[in-house]
């Protein structure tokens, strides 16, 4: 998939959670790794590798507001 700043995508939890990708970290010798910012006003920054990010098992994919 791909990803890039702006996307939006939901925690699988059991708490709704909506992260929007700020940075796609692509450096020499390791995985692609993408920065979400949680929305909402929680201000909560994660990293995680762009697989697991692909993984429905843990994030989805949401469209943005119309």
């Amino acid at each position: 998939m791909n990803v890039k700043p702006g996307d939006l995508f939901v925690k699988n939890d059991n708490v709704v959670s909506v992260f929007m990708v700020d940075k796609v970290l692509d450096l020499p010798s390791f995985p692609v790794h993408v920065r979400l910012v949680e929305q909402g006003g929680n201000n909560r920054t994660v990293t995680v590798a762009l697989s697991v990010l692909n993984d429905e098992k843990f994030w989805k994919p949401q469209s943005p507001a119309k």
